[in-house]
């Protein structure tokens, strides 16, 4: 009988799910974990995790990480992913790591994005003029403030959706105000433009597959997912510097600043606002 017992608590151990052990803990990811706001976000969900007496589980990738790694951290647990924009069987490797470790996620945000940056060993700045377009720039600005977004909604939301029924998957992106077309009132900048633009348009359309997708009330136990864009405003990062000179102080913020005020942007959300925009005060932009 003893042998009988024993036998079946192995069995029993063998088949613990991932997803039941990590249970306790909120499962989050950062994309851009490197980049000024990215690493702001890890800060604030450490001491979020802190104040809570929880665990956390957080995900950082970016292109300068290579074999996943983990580190213990206050709370819980730091691990590091490779994910470059330029090769997208990163992406795959990345969500099969997270699927086999965890099962799920709790929230994931996209904090990869450039206005400014070099091409061909030449540095690049926003256009001033229609006559300065040039086809590789503007491709440019769509290969990394638009497309790194699809890759992640299409390799992770479906991990969002496997959390606990009574609560949501957060699926965000950070944008920028200038990528709103009905507040566009001074031109320029257009390919910036236009990649951001892009992005409202594929994080609405997202957010309709999302909304008829994952319905908790039905049988698949999936929970609802959602998706925002959020403007952080003008941080003082590598992204903002040369333009801070015309920027009056009082609204350059820091990067904790404004971490704070997205989260908790992000953690007032509800089902009604999937696929909108929002500023780090919480106030919708069109879109």
């Amino acid at each position: 009988l003893i042998l009988m017992l024993s036998k079946s608590i192995l069995h029993a151990r063998s088949n613990f799910s991932p997803l039941v052990r990590c249970a306790s803990s909120r499962v989050v990811m950062i994309a851009g974990g490197k980049g000024g706001l990215g690493q702001a976000f890890i800060e604030r969900f450490i001491e979020q995790a802190k104040g809570r007496d929880e665990e956390i589980d957080i995900i950082a990738t970016s292109s300068q990480f290579s074999s996943p790694s983990t580190e213990d951290i206050e709370s819980g647990k730091l691990h590091k992913l490779k994910i470059d924009i330029r090769d997208y069987k990163t992406f795959e490797e990345a969500s099969e790591w997270v699927n086999s470790k965890f099962g799920r996620l709790d929230m994931l945000i996209n904090c990869i994005g450039m206005l400014h940056g070099k091409l061909h060993d030449k540095e690049r700045m926003p256009e001033k003029t229609f006559l300065e377009l040039d086809p590789e720039w503007m491709m440019e600005n769509f290969r990394v403030n638009t497309l790194p977004t699809a890759m992640l909604a299409k390799r992770f939301c479906p991990m969002l959706a496997e959390g606990p029924s009574d609560t949501l998957g957060i699926f965000a992106a950070l944008s920028a105000r200038i990528g709103s077309i009905e507040d566009n009132k001074l031109g320029g900048w257009f390919s910036y433009r236009a990649s951001k633009a892009a992005l409202h348009q594929y994080m609405r359309t997202l957010s309709i597959e999302l909304d008829r997708k994952y319905k908790p009330q039905e049988k698949n136990n999936k929970r609802k997912v959602i998706s925002a864009c959020l403007h952080p405003g003008t941080v003082d990062t590598g992204l903002s510097e040369p333009f801070q000179k015309n920027i009056d102080p009082k609204k350059l913020f820091t990067p904790e600043y404004s971490t704070n005020k997205l989260l908790s942007v992000l953690e007032s959300l509800n089902e009604k606002q999937n696929g909108r925009i929002f500023d780090y005060a919480g106030q919708e932009i069109p879109a």
